[in-house]
């Protein structure tokens, strides 16, 4: 298989022996082996637990003495997001690890996608 792509990310595959080439569209670009390969071969999106209770984050923030610094991560939002990431974090009781709250969140600290992995398999143990 061939394998392109267009502007906006979006994977098309075409036969490698050339009987396809009529289809391929204007615009769209040859992918490099490596791409091709990571098409394939995608990263776990995920790796642990989907919900921790907001008792285990809060232990593990505070273990790792970063309580503090998402308080203010949601103080430095402006409004409304502000309002709405106080909400969730003073008011839910779960802290899911897909919801735009904990990755704005995350930003704000700094971790990455793996270390709030390795985070969540952590607090899932307290």
């Amino acid at each position: 298989m061939k394998y392109y792509k267009s502007a906006d990310g979006e994977v098309f595959a075409y036969a490698a022996d050339g009987s396809e080439d009529a289809f391929i569209r204007v615009g769209l670009v040859l992918m490099s082996e490596s791409e091709v390969m990571a098409h394939l071969n995608p990263a776990s999106a995920q790796i642990g637990p989907r919900s921790i209770t907001m008792r285990q984050a809060r232990l593990l923030l505070h273990s790792r003495n970063m309580l503090t610094m998402v308080q203010e991560a949601i103080d430095s939002l402006d409004e409304p997001p502000r309002i709405a990431a106080q909400i969730e974090w003073d008011y839910s009781s779960t802290m899911e690890r897909n919801k735009p709250f904990v990755a704005m969140i995350a930003g704000h600290i700094g971790l990455t996608d793996e270390d709030l992995d390795a985070m969540f398999i952590e607090a899932a143990t307290l």
